[in-house]
């Protein structure tokens, strides 16, 4: 006898790369092993399912204009709760803190510009000076 399982009591839940799981049939489930048929039964949420309404306004308020690094870090805080809280998924947090990342570094470069052209318009301009009565070179 051997310690194989026969097709009909191995699990059918297929990886990615294509593979067969082989553990043996759960009670739980007619097809699945005890793991796969958590994952089957467990109703998961779509990964691109809408962002929470009441968690859209409440991060819609806080924004405001995007105009201050505060108001970005609160913005990444509620996206955070969200994400606790399982109002948001991994993803969306993801790609919203990755925006808040690109906003605060466009605030910080936005305000090195202005802090750059203050200091230039207000230096003193340069003085130039022109001399009028170099010698020539001596050409032959």
């Amino acid at each position: 006898m051997t310690d194989q399982l026969s097709d009909q009591t191995r699990c059918l839940y297929y990886f990615p790369s294509g593979r067969r799981c082989r553990q043996a049939v759960s009670s739980e489930h007619p097809n699945f092993c005890a793991t796969h048929a958590r994952k089957t039964s467990a109703p998961d949420s779509p990964p691109d399912a809408p962002l929470d309404e009441a968690l859209s306004a409440e991060i819609a308020q806080l924004a405001g204009d995007f105009s201050s690094p505060a108001q970005v870090n609160l913005v990444m805080g509620k996206i955070f709760d969200g994400l606790l809280h399982g109002r948001i998924s991994a993803k969306e947090a993801g790609v919203l803190c990755y925006i808040a990342q690109t906003i605060l570094n466009s605030q910080r470069t936005v305000g090195y510009l202005q802090r750059s052209s203050a200091q230039a318009a207000a230096a003193k301009p340069k003085r130039i000076v022109y001399i009028n009565d170099l010698p020539q070179p001596l050409r032959d």
